[in-house]
């Protein structure tokens, strides 16, 4: 069972890997035909249906090819607390995907636009102790993807003000020994945003 958990992270490892090296080597072959960078930043909540809500951080960088079409890659950050097995956890999970962003063709006061994204997600879960108030921390790790519908307004020639609404799905499985903490973690998430976008960088 050990070697069997062992190869698992060495599994996730690879291909962890593997995905950062095709996603640099992606980036830099696009920007030959990219027109201009882009970059976004938003804050907010998440709601995953198991945990407790909590705090949020999104970020895009990328490159526009045209007004309609973005390629890049996320990096977010996601804070919460749930009670397993009657012990209280805390959890920070940080996802990096790559993503796809496509501006619907409609004419409207404002833009809205799909975000589509898959990536790999690592997840730090505390259990705190309430008798001596001691925590102990496990590491886990998940593929997942994430669909987001937003709308944008322009705020000036090179940034638009975002709100987005989001939903993602993690399986996370457990990296360590310890049997204090869950094989695995099972979630959706949904989350909003309310953010700005950097354009023609």
């Amino acid at each position: 069972m050990h070697r069997l958990i062992k190869n698992k992270r060495e599994l996730s490892i690879i291909l962890l890997l593997i995905f950062i090296i095709s996603l640099i080597l992606f980036s830099n072959s696009i920007q030959v035909y990219a027109q201009t960078k882009a970059l976004s930043v938003a804050i907010g909540f998440t709601t995953p249906f198991g945990p407790a809500s909590g705090f949020t951080l999104s970020t895009l960088f990328g490159v526009d090819f045209d007004e309609a079409v973005f390629y890049g890659f996320g990096l977010d950050f996601a804070n919460g607390s749930w009670v397993i097995n009657s012990i209280e956890n805390s959890f920070v999970y940080f996802p990096l995907y790559a993503a796809l962003r496509i501006r619907f063709p409609f004419t409207l006061p404002f833009a809205l636009y799909s975000i589509m994204g898959v990536g790999y997600s690592f997840l730090i879960d505390k259990i705190q102790n309430s008798e001596d108030q001691s925590s102990i921390a496990g590491a886990y790790g998940s593929f997942f993807w994430k669909v987001a519908i937003g709308f944008g307004f322009m705020l000036g020639s090179k940034t638009d003000g975002i709100f987005e609404v989001h939903i993602s799905s993690f399986s996370y499985q457990y990296w360590g020994k310890s049997s204090e903490f869950s094989s695995t973690l099972n979630f959706v998430t949904l989350g909003f945003y309310f953010g700005i976008r950097f354009f023609r960088m």
